[in-house]
Formats: structure tokens, C-alpha cells, sequence
């Protein structure tokens, strides 16, 4: 049985749930579906388009969730099994907000995490998250044409998707470790200069301290932002540049890569 909990929401309309269940493999079938947001059909006998309604078709029908788990693994995308009986499923964000929120997630950062993103190479795009924006919808009017343009003449949804703005909407489920874990990932996204990514941050702490009575202690806080912009450049990214500096060709920071970049001459 999958139960759900609104515990925050986005200035934008998104939603912030907590999914629980008592049978790890039922949030894996979950995350299955939110790919390609679309039911296998020799295994479901209805069509269903929401994250909701296939919620929902589990709870009716508990013995689908371990085929749907055995059927995925099958065909090796083997971190379905990377299994929890909880996630967190963000509903209407921007592609913005879930490109941001794996940055911080990798053995780098030291925060592990799975997740699962719904695919725009498999669904076709359906909108923009309301942010309120003349300039960016006059974009985005702009990028829909074009990108319907493209599909009118067969290219692929999995190429027409690029000419999509970040403020295409989107959702993802993605499970993180409670307590220490989820503390740090939220502080990342509470810093973050986007008001729909700290939201989504602030309303993870919350309910961390709330749930698990867990708060992240100060001398635990990341001391470095997310290196978006030229200023938030990391000592390591320092670093590096020192002992490059010396190097044949040009190194320099890459505010749209988010990385530096050294021309070398061979």
C-alpha cells in the first residue's frame, strides 16, 4: 500500500510528496512509470497517464508492483534495484529545478541517491511550469512552435526535446537518505539562487526536523555553493587552476559549462 504526503510546494504549482509503502519494490514500479508515464500493458488492463492514477492501481492491484520490478530488471537498468519503502515525488517542476537537484547527489558530494526523471525522449512535452514571466513564455511560445515544427516532420523526441527551454515542466522521484543525507542535499537546493529550488530545499528541511527530528548541525554545512556561477568556484576548482596556470594553452572558467576548460596545443 502506497500512501502519500504533501509536504511542500513550489512559488510555481509544483508539490513536494512523500511516498511510502511497506513493500520497497512498490516505490521502484513507481519510479518505472514516471519515465515513460505509460502501463505495460500485458500487466495493467487500463490505460493510465498520472503518477496518481498508477498510484492508486497498485494500491487495488499489490501483486503488479513485483512484476513490473522483475520485468525492468530484465532488461539491466539495474538501479530499480536500489530499493527503499519511501521516495520523494516532485510534481510540476521545472527541468531546471531536477537538473539542479543531481549536482549535489554522487560519491563526490558524499550524498548518495536514485531517482528516476519522466523522459522527454519517450512523452511528449506538455508545458511550462507558471512562473509569471512575460519575456520567458514569449520563449517559450517560440521554442513549443519550433519544437512541434520538428516533430511535425518525424525527428524523434528524444532530439526535438533540445530546443526546449529549462521551464519546461517535468516531475521526478527520487530517493535519498533521511536524516544526514537528506539534510545536506536540501541545504544545497536551499541555497540555490532559484526561488523554485530553495522552496523545494526549505520545505525538505522542514520536514526532515519534523519527521526525523534531524537538524543538520552548522560546522556540517557545505562551505561552498554549487559552481554556477564564477564566483562560486570551489577550492578545488582553485586549486586546479593554480596548477594548471603554468600549462601550455588558455584555461579559463566556463560559466555555461559550469567547468573550466584548457585549450592544450599539441
Amino acid at each position: 500500500m502506497i500512501e502519500t504526503e504533501l509536504i511542500g510546494e513550489t512559488p510555481y504549482g509544483g508539490e513536494v510528496i512523500y511516498l511510502h509503502s511497506d513493500k520497497p519494490y512498490e516505490i521502484s514500479a513507481v519510479r518505472i512509470f514516471i519515465s515513460v508515464r505509460k502501463a505495460m500493458k500485458d500487466l495493467v488492463n487500463k490505460p493510465i497517464e498520472t503518477i496518481e492514477d498508477f498510484i492508486s492501481y497498485l494500491n487495488r492491484h499489490p501483486d503488479v508492483s513485483k512484476s513490473y520490478v522483475k520485468r525492468i530488471l530484465r532488461y539491466h537498468h539495474g538501479d530499480i534495484g536500489e530499493m527503499e519503502n519511501y521516495a520523494f515525488y516532485f510534481k510540476s517542476v521545472s527541468r531546471l529545478f531536477t537538473f539542479l537537484s543531481w549536482i549535489p547527489i554522487g560519491a563526490n558530494r558524499g550524498i548518495k541517491g536514485v531517482g528516476t526523471e519522466l523522459s522527454l525522449r519517450y512523452v511528449e512535452h506538455y508545458g511550462f511550469i507558471d512562473h509569471g514571466n512575460s519575456v520567458l513564455s514569449k520563449l517559450e511560445d517560440e521554442a513549443t512552435s519550433l519544437y512541434r515544427e520538428l516533430r511535425s516532420c518525424k525527428v524523434a523526441k528524444e532530439d526535438a526535446r533540445y530546443v526546449l527551454p529549462l521551464s519546461t515542466r517535468t516531475e521526478e522521484i527520487i530517493h535519498v537518505q533521511v536524516g544526514r543525507d537528506l539534510a545536506k542535499w536540501a541545504n544545497y537546493l536551499k541555497k540555490e539562487p532559484f526561488s523554485e529550488v530553495s522552496a523545494v530545499g526549505e520545505a525538505l528541511i522542514k520536514w526532515n526536523e519534523e519527521e526525523n527530528a534531524f537538524s543538520l548541525p552548522s560546522i556540517e554545512l557545505p562551505a561552498s555553493r554549487m559552481p554556477l556561477r564564477k564566483k562560486d568556484e570551489d577550492k578545488q576548482r582553485g586549486l586546479l587552476k593554480m596548477f594548471l596556470a603554468n600549462k601550455s594553452g588558455k584555461i579559463y572558467y566556463n560559466r555555461n559549462l559550469q567547468a573550466l576548460v584548457w585549450s592544450s596545443r599539441r
